[in-house]
């Protein structure tokens, strides 16, 4: 939410828990922000 007050697209790196395997994976994900509603996709990074 904070890079969406700044910047109208952006890219964001983080880990998150995979629904799949149930372990903690690197994730990068894409968002643009379009008025007031932010749009967001993301992929698990291959490790």
């Amino acid at each position: 939410m904070e890079m969406a007050k700044t910047k109208s697209v952006f890219w964001q790196d983080f880990t998150f828990l995979n629904p799949v395997n149930k372990k903690i994976e690197p994730k990068q994900m894409y968002c643009e922000k379009a008025d007031e509603l932010i749009v967001c996709g993301g992929i698990y990074k291959p490790m």
